[in-house]
């Protein structure tokens, strides 16, 4: 399996998880679950603020900061306030953060990669091409 359509594919699953979200109504949504989506955009950005992630996935502040303190009393994410805005919470991976989300993007790539082998070569080529339909109009 080509890593571009695993990626493409999990870009299509940040696109649709506010949406989902609404529809679904329930703390696992896409591939991830809330908690671990929160380690993931971390992940992809090495520094996320707290309400970015709220905003750009449409939680509450309140959970929010809950998922925070939890991934921190688990050593997997540290705080600190920004130097430019000391109202705003930058959030990076501790190494045994990274680590462990690593480890979930590892299982979640084996798993999707074990659904699309089902699929023939142009069955996965047309999934793309719907799914880059739909990542541009939701974008």
């Amino acid at each position: 399996m080509e890593k571009a359509i695993i990626n493409k594919i999990i870009e299509i699953n940040e696109c649709c998880l506010p949406i989902a979200r609404l529809i679904l109504k329930n703390n696992t949504l896409g591939a991830y679950s809330t908690e671990e989506l929160l380690l993931m955009e971390i992940y992809s950005r090495n520094v996320c603020s707290a309400s970015s992630f709220a905003k750009k996935f449409g939680f509450s502040r309140s959970y929010v900061g809950r998922m925070i303190r939890q991934h921190e009393n688990n050593s997997l994410i540290s705080r600190t306030r920004s130097q430019d805005d000391e109202r705003v919470l930058m959030l990076t991976l501790t190494p045994k953060g990274k680590t462990y989300t690593e480890s979930i993007i590892k299982k979640n790539n084996s798993e999707l990669c074990e659904k699309l082998s089902l699929l023939s070569d142009s069955e996965q080529k047309e999934l793309v091409e719907a799914f880059c339909i739909i990542t541009n109009i939701l974008k």
